[in-house]
């Protein structure tokens, strides 16, 4: 996965509805994958690795911050629209998964419990200061925001990448 992760256009790491790996080799020619193994090795049995969805993972983080632990948790849901806007942002991962602010609004009620029970969680997402919209959702709830302009280096047409506004 590094090896594919470094030798892709950009970094960029998609698959198509297929569920294929389709992108493009990027400029290196030669793509070395140097890193301290006995390093690595030591910070992994420090930590878990698990897969599934946000669910499994606020649900771990929870149960962590119950049995008095201190868990972080970044969360990096696919940017959705906001509601009533005909913008077509990246709404998929993978195959045959949609995704809509309405599911972004409950990645943010569980995240909201599982730090109100004493979890550290972080969320990235575009910002959407329409009416009932992201901001509105988590300043509502007690989140903090901070919002970042941020530099796209992926884009079909690089003339127009300019800043975009995340939180």
């Amino acid at each position: 996965a590094i090896y594919l992760n470094r030798g892709g256009f950009n970094g960029l790491w998609r698959f198509n509805r297929k569920g294929e790996l389709n992108v493009p080799w990027g400029k290196r020619a030669d793509v070395r994958v140097d890193f301290d193994a006995p390093a690595w090795a030591a910070v992994a049995a420090r930590m878990g690795l698990y897969g599934g969805d946000y669910g499994v993972g606020l649900e771990l983080a929870a149960r962590c911050a119950g049995d008095g632990g201190r868990p972080a948790v970044y969360l990096d849901p696919p940017y959705a629209a906001p509601k009533g806007s005909d913008a077509r942002p990246f709404v998929a991962y993978g195959t045959g998964l949609g995704w809509t602010m309405d599911d972004t609004f409950a990645v943010v009620d569980l995240a909201t419990r599982v730090a109100q029970n004493g979890a550290r969680v972080v969320l990235s997402h575009s910002a959407d200061e329409s009416p009932g919209g992201l901001n509105e959702k988590l300043r509502d709830t007690g989140w903090t925001i901070a919002a970042l302009d941020v530099k796209r280096t992926i884009s079909r047409n690089g003339a127009t990448r300019a800043p975009v506004g995340e939180i």
